[in-house]
């Protein structure tokens, strides 16, 4: 597989536990199917994230780096972006788990 790179763009808005509305942007790097990803958070804080899988025995290895351009913005925000990439790490295995034990759709019991 090829790798896509440059310029696909992602804007969402994250909605604080307190009622606030953050509005993100980011921008995808790069994208290496199967193997990685890299993301620049083009809003504040700005950031850039790089994703990487590797095939394990028992399944994938996932790898996140998180690089802030500016290191006391990191400080300040570590409280709020450790807990939430947790979470968010959390669900990532959740829907893969559900991923594993669901059946192929048109298979029979035992198919396997």
């Amino acid at each position: 597989m090829g790798s896509t790179t440059g310029g696909g763009r992602w804007t969402f808005v994250m909605h604080g536990p307190d009622g606030s509305h953050h509005h993100n942007e980011s921008m995808f790097l790069d994208v290496q199917p199967s193997s990685s990803v890299v993301v620049q958070h083009v809003s504040s804080p700005r950031f850039v994230l790089t994703v990487t899988l590797a095939p394990r025995d028992q399944g994938t290895a996932l790898t996140w780096v998180q690089v802030f351009e500016d290191a006391s913005v990191a400080t300040r925000v570590r409280h709020i972006v450790e807990p939430a990439n947790e979470e968010n790490l959390d669900r990532l295995a959740a829907v893969l788990a559900d991923l594993t034990t669901a059946p192929r759709p048109g298979a029979e019991a035992g198919d396997d």
